[in-house]
């Protein structure tokens, strides 16, 4: 059975805990606002402060409107969850999965870690709101439930070279040019390129570099390039350095137009598409700000597809984007299911493509 002493002990720190909450803002406030809000008496609350600052050696100064830290930085051994948090926290540790293969997998682990199993550390979980804590030798009850519950898809890892990643970063920190051998999709052998580092990109559980791809002579430009971490060899990092352009210019997240990945053209076309049969529930999603959806049977009839039969359920989707290669992936992943209407240009490509893919299905 618990001691009076114990349960004193315990009330008293997550009192202090919640102390250090109120003085983190940065404000004075003096003893009486601090019992009021604590619930406890003056006495009491000085107490509290004494301790705070003698035991904890937290940076506590007082003036005329009251107590306050000196220094900002300064942090209570402590991490403040509540049960609410605490899920969320699980679900983030398995999101965390797409950054296996990388060297931030490890540390992201150990600072996960340090939150989930403070029994094992000197961490301190703590949740003011219903008063359920832990602090060294007390333990709490292990919300694991989600491990079993919630399921997130695992896809195919990451495998980019720690010396890749390490030069990369570097790059993008401190701007400055990288050389490394690299082969495109539509290449088996390696060239070598030169390449001012602009963003770092996650799309489709691949880690892609997007920059400005330069001559040898560096003075030339071929314009901008996306290269895939795992497909880079050879890599140097140079001592030269450059000047980043506009951010329109290679803030992909910022002049890309619509949500089809981070490949992106020079040209914007404007999209219609027949989704049919399981494919219709794509509908539901925002594909680009000036999406919109509606039911196959309001579609003009110069519009419809002749002697085919449509479900009752097939939609319309429409909308304009810059991601060509990320929207023809979007309809190709759907066979039969999604229809290409315009441009035209995109419908005869899609066309061809079906016809080489009968072609091939035709000897098998």
């Amino acid at each position: 059975m618990e001691s009076d002493n114990s349960r004193e002990n315990k009330t008293s720190l997550l009192r202090i805990i919640k102390l250090d909450v109120i003085l983190r803002d940065g404000k004075p406030h003096t003893a009486v606002e601090l019992a009021k809000k604590l619930g406890k008496s003056k006495r009491t609350i000085l107490r509290d402060i004494d301790d705070l600052r003698d035991t904890w050696h937290a940076p506590i100064a007082s003036g005329l409107q009251g107590y306050y830290y000196k220094e900002r930085a300064w942090f209570f051994p402590a991490i403040y969850l509540s049960e609410g948090d605490m899920i969320s926290v699980g679900i983030l540790s398995k999101s965390f999965d797409i950054f296996k293969g990388t060297p931030l997998w490890e540390p992201m682990q150990d600072i996960l870690d340090n939150v989930l199993s403070p029994h094992e550390n000197t961490t301190n979980i703590v949740s003011p709101d219903n008063q359920n804590f832990a602090f060294k030798e007390y333990k709490i009850q292990e919300n694991e439930w989600f491990e079993n519950r919630i399921c997130i898809s695992r896809k195919p890892e990451t495998n980019i070279d720690d010396e890749v990643w390490e030069a990369v970063i570097t790059a993008l920190r401190e701007n400055r040019l990288l050389q490394f051998n690299y082969s495109s999709s539509e290449e088996d052998v390696y060239k070598q390129r030169l390449v001012e580092s602009w963003q770092l990109c996650f799309s489709e559980n691949r880690w892609y570099l997007y920059g400005n791809c330069l001559e040898k002579d560096h003075n030339q430009t071929k314009g901008s390039r996306t290269y895939n971490l795992e497909k880079i060899r050879d890599i140097e990092l140079l001592e030269k350095t450059f000047t980043l352009p506009s951010p329109h210019l290679y803030r992909k997240n910022e002049y890309a137009v619509g949500n089809f990945g981070i490949s992106t053209t020079s040209e914007t076309e404007h999209y219609k598409i027949i989704l049919k049969n399981y494919a219709a529930s794509e509908s539901l999603y925002q594909w680009s700000q000036d999406y919109k959806v509606y039911p196959y049977s309001q579609l003009p009839s110069s519009e419809k597809i002749k002697g085919i039969d449509i479900p009752e359920n097939a939609k319309v989707i429409e909308f304009t984007s810059n991601q060509r290669p990320g929207v023809e992936t979007f309809i190709y992943s759907f066979a039969s299911n999604a229809i290409p209407i315009s441009p035209a240009s995109l419908v005869e490509k899609w066309k061809k493509n079906i016809e080489e893919m009968k072609k091939i299905a035709d000897q098998l």
